[in-house]
């Protein structure tokens, strides 16, 4: 069912693009009015349930450098993994262009590791991916929850040296299992836009439903920022992603946060791993196919053509 009112997309916009935004979609005028708190501002009570659970990491203590940060030309920012040497996995709307949503505005640079202006690695963004289902309007009515991810290719293999976390294929009987408590802990990490120079996480928030277009409810405690941010388990020690941080729906009396799950893009990951990263896939999805079609930056998203994955 279509939901027509408020949703949240988690992109950090600068102060500008906002304000065009909010010219432009009646939607997002609440969200961003009141969802993309800058450095040190308060975010809105309703994206956090209960008390803020979130907690400042070093991500190199963890193990977790191969989360980082997007950052775009215009200002703004989105999370985001490397799940292969110079594959970052992303939200779909963290690629989509705020000024004129007939083309798609890339993030220019990821930073690895990132923390108070240091990081463990950085590479320019050389190509792109978006879901093929994926379209911004259908996302925002809640048509589309599952659609919303993206691949990022970087110019330099930087995940060689930072290392890259492994992505989970969940099953409804796994999902279902999280819903009731009887699965792993799962943990959220990414670059919040309260506190954009760090990395939050929150650790064992809870799935609490699945739906049929590969996406997840939780309650992972995220404000603007975190779009594209990995929530993850641990198996055997090894962080594994099982779904990324799309958008919180406020329509209604009860906030949804929502997620795109791996049932939605680990196969496509695979693929796309396996023709524009040297194959070496760090998915556990089925064997590879035919990759699709690879955007570069800037490329008219209406196009059928495909494009070699090479910077623009």
């Amino acid at each position: 069912m279509s939901r027509p009112a408020m949703f949240a997309p988690l992109r950090r916009l600068s102060r500008r693009l906002a304000q065009v935004a909010l010219g432009l979609a009646v939607a997002l005028t609440a969200g961003l009015a009141s969802g993309s708190p800058a450095l040190g501002e308060e975010v809105d009570p309703r994206m956090l349930f209960g008390e803020d659970d979130r907690i400042t990491v070093a991500p190199e203590t963890r193990g977790w450098s191969p989360i980082g940060k997007l950052v775009f030309d215009e200002g703004g920012h989105c999370s985001g993994t490397l799940v292969s040497p110079r594959v970052v996995l992303t939200a779909a709307h963290c690629v989509v262009g705020y000024t004129d949503r007939s083309y798609y505005e890339p993030p220019a640079t990821f930073f690895a590791g990132y923390t108070k202006g240091d990081y463990v690695a950085r590479s320019t963004v050389a190509a792109f991916w978006v879901a093929g289902g994926f379209d911004y309007q259908g996302s925002l009515i809640g048509t589309q929850d599952g659609a919303d991810y993206a691949f990022v290719l970087l110019a330099d293999a930087i995940g060689a040296k930072v290392g890259t976390f492994d992505v989970l294929k969940v099953a409804e009987d796994d999902l279902r299992a999280a819903a009731r408590g009887q699965w792993f802990d799962v943990t959220q990490a990414g670059y919040s836009g309260d506190r954009e120079e760090v990395l939050t996480a929150h650790e064992g928030c809870r799935i609490v439903d699945h739906t049929a277009d590969g996406a997840v409810h939780h309650r992972c405690d995220i404000v603007p920022g975190d779009s594209g941010s990995p929530m993850f388990v641990m198996v055997d020690g090894q962080p594994m992603i099982v779904g990324l941080i799309s958008k919180i729906d406020m329509t209604g009396p009860e906030v949804i946060s929502i997620a795109v799950d791996s049932r939605s893009f680990a196969d496509d990951l695979t693929r796309f791993i396996a023709r524009y990263d040297g194959g070496g896939s760090r998915s556990s999805a089925d064997t590879p196919g035919d990759a699709d079609d690879t955007r570069t930056a800037g490329a008219d998203p209406t196009s059928e053509q495909t494009a070699a994955a090479q910077p623009s």
